[in-house]
């Protein structure tokens, strides 16, 4: 069964120090360097079907927990436990090469996020229909504005046959007919027993679409929300 099991996760990271400051510490005989906790103590669990829209202020801890779970990094402490295949989004423009065409980067970004070549074939209609960007496919992504550009990579991310879908502020991009769009495809993918989560400052769409609010404060679980209008 498809699950996340998170337990006393921390991720601590060492602060750049500028030649006097460092001279300044060695002088003072102070020998703990500059650390801060972008994450620290953190457990929770997420089941199949589950959608979780991860909340909190710049600089609470939101992208670090998806990079963490998405095994971009490690944690400093506690441990994540994960089974299912992951796929990740996490930010805009992430895998897009700007001189291949916009078919090509279907192709590219696809194959990043570990599809096969015949998997994005079958899928390739269905892609390209739910971006909006058929009249562009053949032009090179340099050319197109950086809304249809997320919104070519949102399709592929969301076509993917994976068992966990973490998506990091990336359907903020675009017009809110195609982020209605998104939310509804997520919903769709939910309902197979997919995990998707998501940070997003949108707070009413994370109350209209996702059955689970987690909300960060410098780096701390503050709550865990179940939203029962959420369908």
């Amino acid at each position: 069964m498809t699950y996340i099991k998170v337990v006393s996760v921390g991720k601590k990271y060492w602060m750049r120090e500028s030649l006097k400051e460092r001279l300044h510490r060695m002088l003072s005989l102070q020998k703990a360097e500059k650390v801060v906790w972008a994450l620290d103590d953190v457990s929770f669990s997420l089941q199949a079907g589950e959608i979780v829209g991860v909340v909190g202020n710049n600089g609470s801890g939101k992208s670090t927990l998806l990079k963490l779970i998405a095994r971009v990094t490690e944690p400093t402490k506690g441990s994540i436990e994960i089974r299912g295949k992951v796929g990740a989004l996490l930010e805009a423009g992430m895998g897009l090469h700007p001189e291949l065409s916009g078919r090509d980067n279907i192709y590219f970004l696809g194959a990043l996020l570990g599809m096969k070549r015949k998997e994005i074939q079958g899928k390739l209609d269905q892609i390209v229909d739910f971006s909006g960007v058929s009249a562009f496919l053949d032009d090179p992504l340099k050319k197109y504005s950086s809304g249809m550009a997320m919104r070519l990579a949102s399709s592929v991310i969301l076509h993917l046959d994976t068992d966990i879908l973490i998506l990091d502020e990336v359907l903020s991009v675009g017009d809110k007919h195609f982020q209605d769009q998104c939310f509804a495809k997520i919903q769709e993918v939910s309902k197979l027993g997919k995990i998707v989560l998501c940070v997003s400052h949108h707070g009413e769409w994370i109350k209209k679409y996702c059955h689970r609010e987690l909300l960060l404060e410098k780096g701390r679980l503050i709550s865990d929300t179940k939203n029962s209008n959420c369908p």
